[in-house]
């Protein structure tokens, strides 16, 4: 914008600024403003009866063409832009005479036809084109990324490697080459193109962002992470970073309430959730025992299998001393306080049989306001039961979840505002006993760093909103 500026007050105007003005226009989106400006261009570049003013002016107008058919194909107008691009290879083949300009009206035809998915054509024109001295490799990186944008991947590849046969020790050039090929799905193909190119520029941003893609293709997401953050580093500003490291943090998220919230039977980035949920309950067990207690029994539905798990590595016999009602839906979600504490009388129905007289272990998947917590527990006193010995599969919920689970903020949290024996007193139990976050960790399929923990640890993969309450689905 300030060079735009800076030649408009020096008296400039001329076709070859409006072009210029237009591509600028164009790569931000106005598309409106940009076929003003196209316009303009084109008609700077004619004389009073219409001919080309020059043959400089024919090279600008054959450019502005290009452009505005860029902008329609683009704006969804394919038929127009066709049509545009056919007078645009009408004006290049015309041009083509003038020797100064053969390399230019090659690129453009190629760029033309590249558009309308003839790419042997544009092979073709791009080769006549380096004849004339023009720089195919130039070209050919140009046109794939056209072809890239345009999710026309087997034609990036194939001009990619144009490029890449006549400058191999180019890392600009393989990074492009690398990006062809990731568009494609062709990940080991894409990681020795991105891996030539650092070997030759450690550095390069494009070339770090293109092997992190790969790694999370390969849903390595720690690996992914830590190329990110590299090229964050070297470019704070990297948009496609940015928008990597948060979709990382969404996927971790997943990884760790698929907990609370998958069926036993799924298997979820590869690992069976019933294993993954018995293997919390017995690392509990090991972490917090209770050997004191008659039996054990899990919140139901999904701390059954954390539950089990706790029954097979302590010895205590496991109990259905708690049905559910299955009509009835998640309570920490409830948005009031009323809602909450009446779905959890009509959600649960205690088993007197079992817990009458005895000194329990109840395994829960997590505390999370600790209103559904403290009415469960009241149940199971009311029920006859002795003692009460809160076991939790997850470690203290202390700050919310920014990543699409519906969590409160931290003021609503239990563990964000008590200490665990004030937990234990609020919920009206006589032991407490959270997994430790590192147990957590090495007890499923993943292991640390696999995993966003940021709701147990504060750690966010990304900055959280800074003003919470209007962040949080579409509240004010």
């Amino acid at each position: 914008d300030a060079a735009f500026a800076s030649a408009h007050a020096a008296g400039g105007g001329s076709s070859e600024l409006a072009l210029y003005e237009g591509v600028a226009a164009a790569l931000r989106g106005r598309m409106k403003r940009a076929g003003d400006l196209l316009s303009r261009a084109l008609a700077a570049t004619v004389d009073v009866d219409g001919a080309p003013a020059s043959p400089t002016a024919s090279a600008i107008a054959m450019q502005a063409r290009l452009a505005q058919g860029l902008v329609l194909e683009i704006s969804g107008k394919s038929s127009e832009a066709v049509e545009l691009f056919g007078q645009v290879e009408a004006a290049a083949a015309a041009l083509a005479g003038a020797q100064r300009f053969a390399g230019l009206s090659g690129l453009v035809r190629a760029q033309a036809l590249a558009a309308r998915g003839e790419a042997p054509l544009a092979e073709d024109a791009l080769r006549k084109a380096t004849r004339e001295g023009f720089d195919f490799p130039t070209a050919s990186t140009a046109i794939a990324r056209a072809r890239r944008q345009a999710r026309d991947f087997a034609t990036a590849v194939r001009f990619a490697r144009y490029a890449q046969a006549r400058r191999p020790d180019d890392p600009a050039v393989l990074a492009g080459l690398g990006r062809s090929y990731l568009g494609a799905g062709a990940l080991d193909d894409a990681e020795a193109a991105f891996d030539a190119a650092l070997s030759m520029a450690p550095d390069s941003v494009e070339a770090i962002d293109g092997k992190a893609a790969v790694i999370y293709a390969r849903r390595d997401f720690a690996g992914a992470e830590t190329l990110f953050k590299r090229a964050l580093e070297l470019e704070p500003d990297d948009a496609f970073a940015t928008l990597a490291m948060r979709r990382i943090g969404e996927s971790r998220a997943r990884r760790v309430w698929r907990d609370a919230f998958a069926r036993p039977d799924s298997k979820v980035f590869g690992g069976s959730v019933d294993g993954s949920r018995r293997a919390l309950g017995r690392r509990l067990a090991v972490e917090y025992p209770a050997p004191q207690a008659d039996l054990v029994f899990g919140v139901p539905d999904s701390s059954n299998a954390a539950a089990l798990g706790f029954s097979e590595q302590s010895g205590l016999p496991l109990e259905h001393a708690l049905i559910r009602n299955h009509y009835v839906g998640r309570t920490f979600i409830q948005p009031t306080q009323a809602g909450r504490d009446a779905k959890v009388k009509v959600k649960y129905n205690p088993v007197r049989e079992v817990l009458d007289g005895k000194s329990v272990v109840m395994v829960d998947d997590s505390i999370v306001r600790g209103t559904t917590t403290r009415g469960l527990v009241s149940l199971v006193r009311a029920a006859g039961a002795r003692e009460v010995h809160m076991r939790v599969s997850s470690p203290p919920i202390t700050g919310p979840c920014w990543y699409g689970i519906d969590t409160p903020d931290r003021e609503e949290l239990i563990a964000a505002q008590l200490t665990l024996p004030q937990i234990a007193a609020a919920i009206g139990v006589d032991s407490l006993g959270y997994i430790s976050l590192d147990g957590m960790l090495n007890a499923v399929r993943g292991g640390p760093g696999g995993f966003c923990d940021a709701c147990f640890s504060g750690q966010y993969p990304t900055k959280p909103p800074t003003v919470p309450r209007r962040n949080r689905l579409g509240s004010s």
